[in-house]
């Protein structure tokens, strides 16, 4: 069937110059990763990318480039490729790079914020890999935008024109190391403030004796088996822990003295339940181990279970498996940066995505 449909289909005839275009992978754009600009590293398909800049993916060549893709530009001899990124802290800093090469890439002159820096860097190469660690320079930088020019300037006579007029470059990462002194960090270790006795035993026992010895030490049956009266000081309170937590919630949620009993005023309330709070405080100062919190989100699966299990489901919320783990991270609060772009699809578009920015 395939032979008989061949016969029956005239020959196609496609120019080199149409072949070029519609087979470019030069041109293919991949997705752009967030950037990791809080630890100092951009990848090149996270700089801010103007005019021919894209992503290009660059697996299929080998797995030395970071990221496995970097940013692609193109263009003829006098335009330049321009990106930027951010520095958070203003200072002295190194800003390295490594640049892909390959057999149509040019040779490029290089300006960073305005300023010429470096020039006639060869990215000729007979095949495609990257160059060495160029070192652009230590700058004392103010915090904020950084500017990189890129001016293709010309190209080695063994270079293949790319389109028959212009050549290529590719950058792979950047590093703008912070030269400043770290700061030493000093760790203060404080004790907790001593306990503000504002209720002394002397004001509360005669309180005590009103309200709760009937029942707890002055009657002949002791209640609850909490004979008050014995507690003759602060300590006895102290040594007694218990006993001084549960009068505390006793008297707290009125449910000490009885209700037929004679009732104290809400102020006298309040001088016997601080009283025993700040007994069972203490206590709890000086006795007890806090172990540090350390608060994260659930990650998928423990968001699952926790639900599955608080609300007796049967089977998994999340019927479909976990993404894959990239090396990049999406967008990460700690670096205090929003993302300079933000990508939303559907299952209608499927593959295709709109950006905004």
């Amino acid at each position: 069937m395939s032979s008989i449909c061949f016969l029956l289909l005239p020959p196609l005839v496609i120019s080199q110059e149409v072949s070029d275009a519609l087979f470019d992978y030069h041109s293919v754009r991949s997705e752009q990763s967030v950037t990791e600009g809080n630890s100092g590293k951009w990848e090149g398909e996270s700089l801010s990318m103007e005019g021919r800049s894209r992503i290009q993916d660059m697996v299929n060549f080998g797995p030395q480039w970071s990221g496995g893709s970097h940013l692609l530009w193109d263009g003829d001899i006098g335009e330049s490729m321009n990106t930027s990124f951010r520095i958070s802290a203003a200072g002295k800093h190194r800003i390295t790079m490594v640049l892909t090469k390959a057999p149509d890439y040019g040779i490029f002159n290089i300006n960073f914020n305005g300023e010429p820096i470096l020039k006639n860097i060869d990215l000729y190469s007979e095949k495609v890999e990257l160059a060495n660690l160029i070192n652009l320079g230590e700058f004392n930088l103010a915090a904020g935008i950084q500017r990189l020019e890129f001016v293709l300037s010309g190209a080695n006579v063994k270079a293949h024109p790319f389109r028959k007029t212009g050549y290529l470059m590719g950058v792979d990462y950047l590093v703008a190391k912070n030269l400043e002194p770290k700061k030493p960090i000093k760790e203060v270790r404080s004790s907790p403030p001593p306990i503000n006795d504002s209720v002394s035993f002397e004001e509360v026992q005669p309180l005590l004796q009103k309200y709760c010895y009937e029942c707890h030490g002055a009657g002949k049956k002791v209640k609850g088996k909490v004979n008050l009266k014995e507690m003759e000081s602060r300590a006895k309170f102290s040594q007694q822990v218990e006993i001084s937590r549960l009068g505390a919630e006793a008297v707290s949620f009125g449910e000490m003295p009885p209700k037929k009993s004679e009732q104290p005023s809400a102020e006298e309330k309040r001088k016997i339940s601080d009283f025993l709070n700040r007994i069972v405080d203490e206590y709890a100062r000086e006795n007890t181990i806090l172990e540090p919190v350390i608060m994260r989100r659930f990650n998928r699966y423990e968001y699952n279970n926790a639900v599955r299990d608080l609300l007796q489901l049967r089977g998994d919320i999340y019927p479909l498996p976990e993404k894959s783990i990239r090396g990049e991270s999406h967008f990460n609060p700690a670096s205090g940066v929003m993302p300079r772009s933000v990508r939303v699809s559907n299952r209608t578009l499927g593959k295709n995505q709109v950006r905004s920015e």
